[in-house]
């Protein structure tokens, strides 16, 4: 449920139930992190799609740190 080969073979379904599994899990903001830094391209992580991901950086200037700072103050990707 976490990773197809990429972001369009993960149905809906798998996405959600990914995501729900990374909320209750204790280093979901060091895995989102780790993803961002890495530019992980597939999968989720931190329950983030990497689309999600892409936008976060793209909105932050390609800045991991800054990325995520964004994301823990509620900002969250545009498009």
């Amino acid at each position: 449920m976490f990773f197809g080969s990429d972001d369009l073979t993960l149905s809906r379904a798998d996405v959600r139930a990914a995501q729900a599994v990374c909320l209750r899990c204790p280093v979901r903001v060091d895995c989102l992190f780790t993803a961002l830094n890495r530019r992980e391209g597939f999968g989720i992580w931190g329950g983030m799609t990497s689309k999600n991901r892409g936008r976060l950086l793209s909105d932050n200037g390609n800045d991991p740190h800054r990325a995520l700072s964004s994301y823990l103050a509620g900002r969250l990707p545009s498009r």
